[in-house]
């Protein structure tokens, strides 16, 4: 079998920090700490639905889409908040090209006091992908989106809603220093807003300068960068991620590049051991590619669970660069007949030592029992068909099938922008990529600045008085 040019690194699941409603007290002084020493800081989110096309959600006039998705923030709710926190460390004498980061990723199980509207496509994808509604029912943070008001003393709610809005508070602080990092996220800023910060604002000009105000460092969106600064054929999350741990062991194997290098620290003590589940992947069809094309250009699959080509990220990636490496046009019947054996020869050699190498994600200070303990709850599901645990001296995991949670998903918006600040000719960091927001079908992107014509809104400039 054919030896890929560029290193396959074994599959990492981050470990993470389940915070919710039983623990939020106790650990709300080490992730102010933690925040407060980070060199970067990575946000994402899940909520209950994204509205209605039809709406106007997706309007050709930015002002009327942003009241479209004011109205769908004001409805639906956040049930997750991802925060993952990069402490860049100093290069060692050994390896100059070697750029190491530690990280601290937490999971925020969120809860409303609000009611709220619930998208059953939304709630699908979010029961595909791990997350448990009765959990958030019994151990989600109870919080109390929109205006900052203190509750009654006597009200047992209050003192969950001030902890969150006083770690976004904190985060905010941090972020006079260091910059935020985002992917597609014009949602996941809303939401944030709205729920742990002020309402939102009427007019899409004061919410702009409302983010400038708050993030002055600068706001990153990886999926912008991927699109309009380094041209990625794809620039769906996962796809990007799997791509850059491939793209890093092969900088660190040439001896000649700056790589990236990540430290996940265990899991703070405290935290609560949930159960692992397995989820069944089905067989791809043996016509045509034998990965699902819609999936490989998008991120996502109409068919869902259902699809019966795969979706795992490395079958696509190595299917990609075979074909690079053959001619445009390719009979049908010879194809099916390499790709059989393909099928027959990943069955008998899953694991060669040859093509699957460690990863540059590495666990620390955690015995191999605590990292294979891969939590229940919003973590990627794994494939029963064609995988083999993979076990080395840092990690035992899983090829993953799903790469949706709010953790996850801003560890790898975090780890995305580190290898894109390293990779790309142009500057990312201290550059006119700041502060650009991706917007689905426009050709350019949002800008977050303060208009000499707009004010901040009030309670805005009024909380930051107080940070």
């Amino acid at each position: 079998m054919n030896i890929l040019p560029i290193p396959k690194p074994l599959p990492s699941v981050p470990l993470y920090n389940d915070i919710n409603k039983n623990n939020l007290f106790e650990l709300q002084l080490i992730i102010n700490h933690i925040i407060d020493s980070s060199s970067l800081i990575s946000l994402d989110t899940e909520f209950t639905g994204l509205g209605r096309i039809s709406d106007g959600i997706r309007a050709q006039n930015l002002e009327e889409r942003y009241k479209a998705l004011k109205n769908v923030v004001s409805k639906y709710a956040l049930v997750a908040f991802g925060l993952s926190l990069f402490l860049k460390s100093n290069k060692s004498k050994e390896d100059p090209n070697c750029i190491q980061f530690h990280n601290h990723s937490f999971n925020f199980l969120m809860l409303s006091q609000h009611d709220y509207l619930q998208s059953s496509k939304s709630m699908k994808f979010l029961i595909e992908n791990g997350f448990d509604f009765n959990t958030q029912a019994l151990k989600g943070i109870p919080y109390i989106p929109g205006e900052n008001k203190r509750l009654n003393d006597n009200n047992p709610l209050t003192e969950y809603n001030n902890v969150m809005r006083r770690i976004f508070n904190r985060i905010l602080r941090r972020a006079r220093k260091v910059p935020i990092v985002v992917h597609n996220g014009l949602m996941d800023l809303m939401f944030l807003y709205q729920s742990f910060f002020s309402p939102l604002p009427d007019k899409l000009d004061v919410f702009l300068a409302d983010l400038a105000k708050m993030f002055p460092t600068g706001i990153y969106d990886t999926k912008y960068i991927a699109d309009y600064v380094i041209r990625e054929s794809s620039s769906f999350l996962s796809y990007l991620f799997r791509k850059e741990e491939r793209m890093q062991l092969y900088n660190k194997d040439i001896k000649k590049s700056e790589y990236i290098k990540c430290f996940i620290k265990k899991r703070i003590q405290c935290m609560e051991q949930l159960k692992k589940e397995k989820v069944k992947l089905k067989r791809p069809l043996d016509t045509g590619k034998i990965y699902c094309e819609q999936y490989a250009a998008h991120g996502f699959c109409i068919f869902g669970k259902e699809c019966t080509k795969t979706h795992d990220l490395d079958v696509i990636l190595d299917e990609q660069m075979k074909e690079k490496q053959k001619p445009s046009k390719r009979k049908r019947r010879k194809d099916r007949k390499k790709m059989k054996q393909t099928d027959e020869s990943n069955e008998s050699s899953q694991i060669n030592e040859n093509e699957i190498v460690d990863s540059l994600i590495i666990f620390e200070d955690q015995d191999l029992q605590n990292q294979a303990d891969i939590p229940e709850n919003n973590t990627p599901v794994t494939s029963n068909n064609n995988s083999k645990i993979l076990n080395t001296n840092q990690v035992i995991v899983k090829n993953f099938e799903t790469y949706h949670s709010a953790y996850f998903d801003a560890f790898m918006t975090g780890y995305v922008f580190c290898c894109q600040c390293i990779e790309s000719e142009e500057k990312i960091l201290n550059s006119d990529h700041a502060n650009k927001l991706y917007v689905i079908g426009k050709s350019i992107p949002l800008l977050i600045r303060t208009s000499p014509y707009t004010k901040n809104s009030e309670q805005c400039l009024k909380i930051l008085e107080t940070i």
